[in-house]
Formats: C-alpha cells, structure tokens, sequence
C-alpha cells in the first residue's frame, strides 16, 4: 500500500503542475538536441539563442559542431569567437583559454583581438578566488590586460581598466575600515606629473614595522593575532597590489603602531585612452 501510495500522490502531484501551466515542467531535452543534419546557419541561430539565454552548454555544442563540421562557412568566425565566450561565461576557464588563444592565432588582425585580450586576461583574473592559485595565473592575466591598454588605448576594454581602479579603492577602503574601530578614515586624491593619486588612511591599529615589508604578499596578515581578530585570509591587499600593477602603477604604505595606516596608489593618467 505504501508504494501505490506514493506513486498515486505523485502522479497527483504531476497533474496540479500541469494544471497551473507551470513553465518549466518541459521535457528536460525538448529543443535542446540539434538535428544529426543540421545547417551552419540553423546550429549558429541555435547557438545565439542558448547564449542569449545563458544556456552555455548547449551554445558551447552548437558553436562546436560548426567548428568541426563546417570549417568553411562564413558563420565559422562569429561562432569560434561566441565559443570561447561561451566557456568564459560557464566558468570554464581553461577551456576559455584555450579557445580564445586558438582565435588569436588564427585571426591576429581581427577587429575583435582587443576583446580577445581582455577575456584572457579576465579568463586569468577571475581564477583568484582560489587560495591555491599560482603566481603565474597572475603575471598571464597582467600581461593581457597591459597589452590591451598598450596596444589597444581607444578600444572599449581599455576604459574598463577604470573598474579595476574601483575595485582597487573599494578593497581599500574596506581594508581600513575592518581595522578602525574608533576614529577616522580619508580618501585623497591628486595629479601630479601626469599621474594620479589616490590616498585612503586611517586612525586604526597600525601595523608594526617589521610586518610592512610582506603586507602586500598574498595570505599575509600583520599578525596571526589579527587574522584571529578581524579575519579574513590576507589577500586583500596582494589583489590591490596586483591590480594597480594591471593598470601600470604601484602602491605603497606608512604605517605606525597604535596610531594608523595611509597606504598611497599611483597610475598613469593614460589609463583613459586619450591623449
């Protein structure tokens, strides 16, 4: 009785969702499967349409099969590039970079190499989340990012340089506020010698003189004491660092014990792509 039980409720259950026309009781594979014949043309509008629809596996397919089984059709291009995005996009990162790469090689003066940059670069970048990331990840990522800024000043990923720099500030600011619990926190900024500079200090517990020189190196805290205290795994500081180095600059800091930080980043104002 238990069984006929359960499965009576089920098919109850069945019924109460198809009578509220709920959407997303479709057949799990209704539309996803491509025809075994299928045309470039009908694979590509495919493709765009699970992209459009944040369905990245099955656009990764469909942009795929293109690759494979229409190496000459004039849709090869667009879907090579939309495939490699795609991986981006589902957070495959080596796959991603792998794809992007394959492009740069085969269409170095396609008028998308700039976007193709930038994607390696992010397709790097964005790995840092893992605490077990390796420096190399990091010097690839930065080289991407600079040969865009370099080589490529009016692109539009070129002024996306400036989200990093708010990235930069706001890690900062966040930094000094976790370590004041009583008095103040400036941000300054300032252009000097075609150069801008930010400063953000505070009136916090300082750091003490021996521990600057590693405060920017990743897993890092002043001491262990303080990971206890305020938490965190050290890394804020090393992304800061390793951000201002993306964007050609650098920063530094003065610190005193018991009295407070000011820690000082400096960029080149050619990060906005104009003379």
């Amino acid at each position: 009785m238990t069984l006929q039980f359960a499965i009576r409720h089920s098919l109850f259950a069945i019924l109460i969702f198809v009578a509220a026309g709920c959407s997303y009781m479709s057949v799990p594979w209704s539309g996803a499967a491509a025809q075994p014949n299928a045309t470039a043309e009908a694979l590509y509008e495919d493709g765009i349409n699970f992209f459009n629809n944040k369905r990245y596996a099955l656009a990764i397919d469909r942009f795929q099969r293109i690759k494979t089984e229409f190496p000459f059709s004039p849709h090869v291009i667009d879907a090579e590039l939309k495939l490699a995005e795609s991986y981006y996009l589902n957070r495959q990162y080596p796959e991603a970079v792998a794809a992007f790469k394959e492009f740069q090689a085969l269409h170095p003066t396609n008028e998308q190499i700039p976007f193709v940059l930038y994607h390696l670069g992010l397709a790097h970048f964005d790995q840092f989340t893992t605490t077990d990331r390796e420096q190399k990840m990091t010097e690839l990522a930065k080289g991407y990012f600079e040969t865009v800024i370099k080589n490529h000043p009016n692109s539009p990923y070129t002024e996306k340089a400036r989200e990093k720099l708010k990235q930069i500030i706001l890690n900062l600011l966040s930094n000094a506020a976790k370590f004041t619990e009583q008095g103040e926190i400036k941000i300054a900024a300032s252009r000097s010698d075609g150069k801008l500079n930010v400063a953000v200090s505070d009136t916090g517990i300082g750091i003490k003189k021996e521990a600057l020189v590693h405060i920017f190196e990743e897993f890092q805290q002043a001491e262990k004491a303080t990971s206890s205290r305020y938490g965190g795994t050290g890394l804020g500081l090393a992304i800061v660092k390793r951000l201002a180095n993306l964007l050609g600059g650098d920063i530094g800091v003065e610190s005193q014990e018991g009295k407070g930080s000011k820690f000082t980043i400096t960029l080149p104002m050619t990060l906005k792509g104009k003379e």
